[in-house]
């Protein structure tokens, strides 16, 4: 049996001003939230049959305001996941929209070849914030243990929390359980 490595939720991540504006940004810029898309690098494109949701990259001045809020707590997500401190050289966001049907199968979210760029993701983060009374069920983030490494665990489900941030090393395996949410 694989052993499952170290993630960690962090509760009450942002003040709850900041969850507002994030809420209302995606209002604003829903017009701007497109099929997502899986794939390698070279080759990415919609696949219903292994992701339903949808994403857009452009966070505006969020994007810094999210980097400042993660930045603050990296000694702890390090500490937590038992990862050597490094410097981060990119950070990699987006706002994924799961609704009705949404999933996103078994995937990792690094690869072992990056041609021409800085580096793969080591660290993944899923940040949870959604209108309450929450009006879904599902949308479990799955960690899987790891493989290669011997152990007794089983996957974990972790059921989405409001304003809560999961982090997990990127090379883990991991899904988004279907969502069910029909008056949506």
């Amino acid at each position: 049996m694989p052993k499952l490595l170290h993630y960690h939720r962090f509760e009450n991540f942002l003040p709850e001003h900041l969850i507002t504006e994030i809420q209302q940004y995606c209002v604003d810029h829903e017009s701007e939230f497109t099929d997502s898309l899986v794939g390698n690098i070279n080759n990415r494109q919609v696949d219903k049959k292994n992701r339903v949701s949808l994403v857009t990259k452009n966070l505006g001045d969020l994007h810094e305001k999210f980097k400042q809020a993660i930045t603050k707590i990296l000694p702890e997500i390090y500490s937590k996941l038992e990862i050597k401190p490094f410097d981060i050289k990119k950070f990699e966001m987006e706002i994924a929209a799961h609704g009705d049907g949404a999933f996103f199968v078994r995937h990792i979210d690094t690869v072992t070849q990056l041609p021409e760029q800085d580096g793969a993701r080591t660290i993944s983060a899923v940040y949870y914030f959604f209108t309450e009374p929450k009006a879904f069920k599902g949308g479990e983030l799955r960690i899987f243990p790891f493989e290669l490494l011997e152990g007794n665990d089983t996957e974990v489900d972790l059921s989405p929390m409001h304003n809560s941030l999961v982090v997990f090393p990127s090379f883990v395996a991991h899904e988004v359980l279907p969502v069910s949410a029909p008056n949506v």
